[in-house]
């Protein structure tokens, strides 16, 4: 049980590193052009309404 409780220690900090670097490959390059994932206006005419009411 010992060698499957390391795997298994492994399998998850494997997976979190993987998973803050792919994070940072998608989210860093907005920051660092200072631009946003949604625009300005985006879905403004269909949400503000759903949020209205």
């Amino acid at each position: 049980m010992t060698a499957l409780k390391r795997y298994l220690k492994n399998i998850y900090l494997l997976y979190s590193i993987l998973f803050l670097l792919v994070a940072v490959a998608v989210f860093v390059p907005y920051f660092v052009t200072g631009t946003s994932l949604i625009w300005q206006s985006d879905g403004i005419a269909q949400h503000f309404p759903a949020l209205v009411d």
